[in-house]
């Protein structure tokens, strides 16, 4: 996280349905991750991801991920996230998901990630 400031800038700051807030990495970090542990399993449909604005276009490869075991099994791979990435996938049953970001220009900082929970 950027300059160790988990207060203002940890992975929870991804997940508090707050734009406003925001994940982040030091300057120059090319390849990072952000983990969502849900606690118990559920059905996953799609994900919306917003960059930070104006930091958005500064992811440019990442996949996103669930964990199966110990390992992660990637769902879908992408160039640009942007500030309202939106994707819809087939259901994934998990406990645990990840943006895995394999490069980027510059440190990247991420506002939100919601995950779209499969109605039952």
């Amino acid at each position: 996280m950027f300059q160790q400031e988990e207060t203002e800038y940890g992975a929870a700051q991804a997940f508090d349905n707050d734009t406003q807030t925001r994940w982040a990495t030091d300057g120059g970090t090319k390849q990072a991750w952000i983990a969502a542990d849900l606690g118990k399993a559920l059905t996953i449909e799609g994900v919306r991801i917003h960059e930070a604005a104006p930091y958005a276009g500064r992811v440019t490869k990442f996949d996103f991920q669930y964990r199966e075991g110990s390992e992660w099994k990637t769902i879908f791979s992408g160039t640009q996230l942007g500030d309202r990435f939106q994707k819809h996938f087939t259901p994934v049953k998990a406990s645990a998901f990840r943006l895995n970001i394999l490069d980027a220009s510059e440190g990247p900082t991420i506002a939100e990630i919601e995950l779209v929970v499969t109605k039952p």
